[in-house]
């Protein structure tokens, strides 16, 4: 049968030395972006490119498409909020269509794949807004998380929608149970917390590797993060034991736990949150700070400008005085010493959101026996080593694995 392809030309010899002669060269060369257009997320030198490829790495798990990514970022430039709007949402609807379409031919497998994506790019449209000021950044985390929840819904019951009480707030949030889990079995569990601009259904694509590594998941949008402070005015505090106590309180009533073997890892900021908790709750077993930091007034306000706004939002300030005040008291230095379990700290050599020097600092005070500091140089150098997930994340979650094995 014939293929309607020529042979000739298909070797790779003759494609370079032709220099991609033909018609396919010339719509090859008519399809290129000019030099210096469109947002570099490969080689981040802003902010827009830098959320790009924190995108980019969550697609290796499944948030996105890289190729989609590529092509919507061709024609976008840095500080063109309108453009970066416009550009996401409609790729976000289109995804949405044709995950509703398959799920309607009954192709369950492509309609969570399209449901996924169309979540990751309605959070990224929304990425700079700025919260109390404009009602779309809401309308759009709604969005995502309705798509998010639709994917989940096709997946089955071992992915559920929950929520957590502690006092008077509810933290919305997704109990994970891990790849191939056997009814009937206790297994050990990991809380991922997020950082200043996440929420659940994006850290979903954070810890999901965990889940193939025979851990359970939990995902809450605490103080600050998520549906509780897009939706219900949740401002994050600096004593953040006392919204992990409440999930982990939570876990322990699961039948699928494992009480004796629960982690806690933190993301981002989380690498405040994390760290803070654990100093206070012997339950946790293991910890893991992607990012770490000793106070966040000085490792993340004021050594990253471009945060600001959100973090005075996220603290509930109205003017910068008063984001330095609050933030000065998310400070972990009078209790680094109360974290007795075994620590992984991993940071970037170049993170420009997160002062590295706050991680080693943190690394350095730590009295456990048991602790592992990787600084990760090259591709990774950025945040939370976006450029790197492929290695990185495995590196985490298996010492993870290995630290709640018994």
């Amino acid at each position: 049968m014939s293929t309607g392809i020529s042979r000739r030309g298909l070797g790779a010899g003759a494609l370079i030395a032709g220099g991609f002669s033909g018609l396919a060269g010339e719509a090859f060369a008519q399809s290129a972006p000019a030099a210096g257009a469109g947002i570099d997320f490969f080689r981040p030198t802003n902010v827009y490119a830098a959320q790009t490829q924190r995108l980019a790495g969550e697609a290796l798990y499944g948030a996105a498409d890289v190729f989609e990514i590529e092509e919507t970022c061709r024609g976008l430039k840095p500080d063109d909020v309108a453009a970066w709007d416009a550009a996401w949402l409609k790729l976000a609807e289109k995804a949405e269509g044709e995950a509703k379409a398959a799920e309607g031919r009954g192709e369950k497998v492509t309609a969570i794949a399209r449901y996924f994506h169309a979540s990751s790019y309605f959070r990224q449209s929304e990425m700079f807004f700025y919260g109390p000021d404009d009602k779309r950044k809401a309308e759009r985390f709604t969005r995502a998380q309705t798509a998010f929840r639709r994917a989940l819904a096709l997946k089955g019951a071992q992915l559920r929608v929950i929520q957590v009480k502690s006092g008077a707030e509810t933290y919305d949030g997704y109990f994970c149970l891990p790849d191939n889990y056997k009814a009937g079995t206790k297994v050990p569990t990991v809380f991922l917390i997020g950082g200043a601009d996440s929420y659940g259904e994006e850290n979903f694509f954070s810890g999901t590797a965990m889940l193939a590594r025979g851990m359970a998941m939990l995902i809450l949008d605490t103080p600050g993060r998520g549906a509780a402070i897009y939706l219900n005015n949740i401002p994050t505090r600096p004593d953040y034991e006392v919204p992990v106590k409440a999930a982990i309180d939570w876990l322990v009533t699961q039948p699928e736990v494992d009480a004796n073997r629960i982690g806690l890892t933190g993301i981002s900021m989380g690498g405040y949150y994390a760290p803070r908790a654990a100093a206070f709750d012997k339950r946790v077993k293991a910890l893991v700070c992607w990012c770490a930091a000793t106070n966040l007034l000085q490792d993340l306000y004021i050594w990253n400008p471009p945060i600001q706004r959100q973090l005075q939002w996220i603290t509930g300030s109205p003017d910068d005085a008063t984001a330095r005040k609050k933030l000065n008291e998310f400070d972990l230095t009078k209790l680094v010493d109360k974290i007795t379990m075994p620590t992984l700290v991993v940071h970037g050599t170049n993170d420009r959101v997160m002062d590295v020097r706050g991680a080693q600092r943190f690394f350095d005070a730590l009295k456990t026996k048991d602790k592992t500091l990787r600084l990760v140089d090259g591709a990774g150098s950025g945040h939370c080593s976006y450029a790197a997930w492929s290695t990185v994340v495995p590196f985490m979650f298996d010492w993870m694995a290995a630290k709640l094995a018994t």
